[in-house]
């Protein structure tokens, strides 16, 4: 069977989750950021409020971690951040 986030985060309660991305020649970027398949009631804060752009470099490991916060029924705020390891 499939589990939904809303199953198993009760309101107010948080959780955080990171991945990483080796890059190569074509750069990849998280730009699309959903909760139970969907981003309405998703709110995204970037670190220093500046979405990160797409890498293009192929020796490097870029870590991307999200801090999400269930506000109420179909509500998240996500704080989020990008680092680039070479």
């Amino acid at each position: 069977g499939s589990s939904t986030l809303a199953s198993f985060l009760p309101v107010g309660q948080s959780l955080k989750v990171s991945f990483y991305v080796k890059q190569a020649d074509t750069g990849y970027n998280n730009n699309a950021i959903k909760i139970d398949n969907t981003a309405i009631g998703v709110t995204v804060f970037w670190k220093d409020g500046i979405i990160p752009s797409t890498t293009l470099n192929t020796f490097c490991v870029e870590l991307y971690e999200y801090h999400i916060i269930r506000i109420s029924n179909g509500s998240y705020n996500i704080f989020a951040s990008k680092t680039k390891f070479a």
